[in-house]
């Protein structure tokens, strides 16, 4: 199985689950046509959201979390060509200011501490 199976799954009605790299277990927990998420290990998440921005605009949202045990995640923009953006630009003026203590810039991408999920 690869990661193609988990549509598949999803699909059926079945588990979307398959077998990682590290020989762990990734689900594909929700897919729609603008928004997927997998659950890549018992301690990490990846989502992926296309968010409009007017009519004709839409830039997509990419969230990595990891857990360990305080939940850290990494929240990148790209234009639908796969071109990143700065993620300053597109987050509410109140979270940049409310984090800014917290703020770390990697690879212009924005480094924010969340509350572990109720799932995880």
């Amino acid at each position: 199985m690869n990661r193609a199976d988990f549509i598949d799954f999803l699909e059926s009605k079945m588990k979307a689950e398959v077998t990682n790299s590290f020989g762990g277990k990734s689900e594909m927990t929700e897919l729609s046509p603008d928004y997927i998420h997998v659950k890549m290990t018992p301690q990490s998440s990846w989502q992926m959201k296309l968010l409009p921005i007017n009519d004709s605009t839409k830039v997509i949202c990419v969230v990595a979390t990891v857990c360990a045990p305080a939940c850290d995640s990494h929240v990148k923009f790209y234009t639908t060509d796969w071109k990143e953006l700065v993620a300053s630009s597109y987050l509410p003026f109140w979270m940049i200011l409310s984090l800014r203590p917290r703020i770390q810039w990697m690879s212009m991408s924005i480094r924010m501490p969340v509350a572990r999920p109720t799932c995880c």
